[in-house]
């Protein structure tokens, strides 16, 4: 709890306008009988102790208002340790309060006869002026104790490496992609930014959820407040209550002296982004209910609820359904959650960006590794194509740096990449003769495969992407019909050849972005 000393300037301050409204000298001490503020006769005794055994000492310890109508012949005075040099003649002291615990005393004090009268007159109302400006006080020290846990979240957040918007600015812009359908999220990701609602991010590892996460924070109106990103997946289960809540001093075994705050605490006023939430153990997820529905948290061993503003982000690879259906996650966590959902599909599902990304990764490694921009050759391309990627964006960008750091020449061939993708490249098909021309195939860049197999890669990618935009209703692939100028019987012609466009049920989502997940 704050002292009185904390703020001196405002005691010292107080002094001077009780005294100028009231025409008294004021003296007001602090717990420790220091004196903080005076006026009149005691202005040169400023910071300096005050007498034991007085009037103040009764009032700090019963929390009681004293009156002293007759100093210097009364009980009280002649135990005072400065009675014999008092010059008073009558005194009036309020306790000042914070939290209800006594901090110090204000004194009106008389040093003339009038002045006696007046105080012996008005003791009642003075009295409750004398509150009020107590009250003021209080006001101040509460408010100093808010400023010092103010700072003191922000260096736990420096300390935990918690970084916040002036630290680690993302924006939307810097979350890269075409697909129509990918800019379709990154507009709903947008829009939401300014809200306080929850989110749940769903996507496969390496697809970009924390950075989506950092985007809806620094574009809305916690951007200047702390971004807290928990992975309940990779802290203990032992260690995740209180690392999510705290801790209050000797809560356990080997607990902090003077406790812990929790992630929630230190989020407040900002964002807390709960990636693989999936993996929240089950005896946790009440307590996370609890915070979305209350705006409270409770430290491990406290008693009392702290209020806290934060907004939730969270995230996860995992299907939730399933986890609901086997019972390891609660339903009602889940709608709660779900405010907001937000699905960010895999690399394999949006095949138009990988090669806008591949560049986009050149440059970037290029750059960072201080040699010219290189050139893709249409081989490597084909196997970056080719290649399902389940890592998804962060496999492709450790893919293209591998390629950067071992190219010779002034284009990524296909000897650049990493093995694995090398060993799953298709086998060129050979004629008589055929080793002579397919090495002059490869030396040329041209795509491998027979011409029908060629066309029928084009034809599906095609059809594929009109799919993702327009969708697999009926009155969908009429629009995509007329948009390419063949019958809507020749479009469920060409379907019929891909088992797996033609069995589509829903649109496909197609989202991408750059290099973290």
């Amino acid at each position: 709890m704050a002292e009185l000393v904390a703020i001196k300037d405002t005691v010292q301050n107080v002094a001077e306008a009780i005294a100028a409204v009231l025409e008294l000298d004021v003296s007001i001490i602090d717990r420790s009988y220091v004196r903080l503020g005076a006026t009149g006769q005691y202005a040169d005794q400023l910071y300096a102790q005050a007498a034991r055994d007085s009037l103040f000492d009764h009032i700090l310890k019963t929390g009681r208002p004293g009156f002293i109508e007759d100093a210097g012949v009364s009980d009280p005075c002649r135990k005072c340790q400065g009675h014999e040099t008092c010059r008073e003649l009558a005194t009036l002291g309020q306790p000042i309060f914070c939290r209800g615990q006594v901090v110090g005393v204000i004194g009106v004090v008389a040093f003339t006869l009038e002045q006696r009268e007046r105080l012996k007159a008005g003791a009642g109302q003075l009295l409750n002026f004398l509150s009020r400006m107590a009250g003021l006080l209080e006001s101040k020290l509460l408010l100093t104790e808010a400023l010092w846990e103010e700072a003191r979240r922000n260096q736990e957040v420096c300390e935990n490496h918690i970084s916040s918007s002036s630290l680690s600015p993302l924006s939307f812009n810097d979350i890269l992609g075409q697909d129509p359908a990918f800019l379709a999220a990154k507009e709903l990701a947008w829009r939401v930014a300014s809200s306080t609602s929850t989110v749940l991010i769903r996507g496969e590892s390496g697809t970009g959820k924390e950075m989506f996460a950092r985007a809806i924070h620094n574009a809305g109106p916690r951007a200047e407040r702390p971004f807290v990103a928990v992975n309940c997946a990779s802290i203990p289960e032992s260690l995740l209550e209180s690392e999510l809540f705290g801790y209050e001093a000797g809560a356990f075994t080997g607990a902090r002296k003077n406790g812990k705050v929790g992630k929630f605490e230190l989020a407040h006023g900002g964002t807390i982004f709960l990636d693989e939430i999936s993996d929240l153990p089950l005896h946790l997820q009440p307590k996370i209910l609890r915070v979305l529905q209350e705006r409270q948290v409770e430290r491990v061993g406290g008693s009392r609820p702290i209020p806290i503003d934060v907004r939730i982000i969270a995230a996860t690879k995992q299907d939730l359904e399933e986890l609901i259906a086997a019972r390891s996650f609660r339903s009602d966590l889940y709608y709660r959650l779900n405010v907001i959902p937000l699905v960010i599909p895999p690399l394999r599902e949006r095949r138009g960006d990988i090669l806008f990304l591949t560049r986009f990764f050149i440059s970037k490694y290029c750059r960072l590794l201080e040699r010219p921009v290189l050139d893709l050759s249409a081989a490597a391309a084909r196997l970056l194509l080719d290649h399902t990627w389940p890592g998804n964006v962060r496999e492709l960008e450790n893919a293209v740096e591998y390629a950067v750091n071992l190219a010779t020449g002034p284009a990524i061939t296909p000897e650049d990449l990493p093995p694995y993708l090398r060993a799953k490249a298709k086998p060129v098909l050979k004629k008589a003769g055929g080793s002579e021309a397919a090495g002059a195939v490869a030396a040329a860049g041209l795509p491998r495969g027979t011409l029908d197999e060629l066309l029928s890669a084009y034809e599906r990618d095609i059809l594929s992407r009109y799919l993702a935009v327009y969708g697999t209703s009926a009155e969908a692939k009429a629009k995509i019909a007329s948009e390419l100028g063949i019958s809507l019987a020749t479009l469920y012609r060409h379907l019929g050849k891909y088992r797996d466009l033609s069995g589509r049920t829903k649109p496909a989502e197609g989202y991408s972005q750059t290099c973290e997940g």
